[in-house]
């Protein structure tokens, strides 16, 4: 009789009159009902964002699995890791011998770096001996070495 003021009306009152006991039993109902929707939806929501993140994984898996570039990516000489030491061994040497391009190659070094260099595929490695457009005279191209120009022949380099 007295749940509107906890059976207790001595301790709570309600001055006003304005929870009549039927409504205020409506009102907390409403409340407990809301809220367990509220907290269904927030559950949905996790639900789906969960899901979104696993197709979302799924979906790079697979597609690095069906990329048509990986299987040629891995069979160039760039990206593999026994080429990429073999490179670093090739840019050491020329660098060694040419004391960093400030030392002619002999022409038969020349020659075995330039099919060391195309072996492992370095696009762009060309000789460039016999021509006249660089002013130190013959030379030879391996893109990478860090030495644009690797002289080559005999005699010393003009600075």
């Amino acid at each position: 009789m007295y749940g509107y003021v906890r059976n207790n009306p001595t301790r709570w009152t309600d001055r006003k009159g304005l929870c009549v006991e039927d409504l205020c039993i409506g009102e907390t109902i409403a409340v407990v009902e809301i809220a367990e929707e509220l907290y269904t939806a927030i559950k949905a929501v996790e639900t789906a964002a969960n899901i979104a993140q696993a197709v979302e994984s799924a979906e790079e898996e697979v597609g690095k699995e069906k990329k048509p570039d990986d299987a040629i990516e891995n069979k160039c000489p760039d990206s593999t890791k026994e080429h990429d030491g073999d490179r670093k061994a090739l840019n050491d040497l020329v660098k060694e011998a040419t004391n960093d391009g400030r030392k002619r190659l002999s022409n038969d070094n020349a020659d075995t770096l330039l099919d060391w260099a195309r072996e492992q595929g370095i696009p762009g490695v060309r000789d460039d001996r016999g021509t006249d457009h660089w002013v130190h005279g013959d030379h030879i191209h391996i893109p990478g070495t860090g030495i644009t120009h690797i002289p080559t022949g005999g005699g010393p380099i003009g600075r």
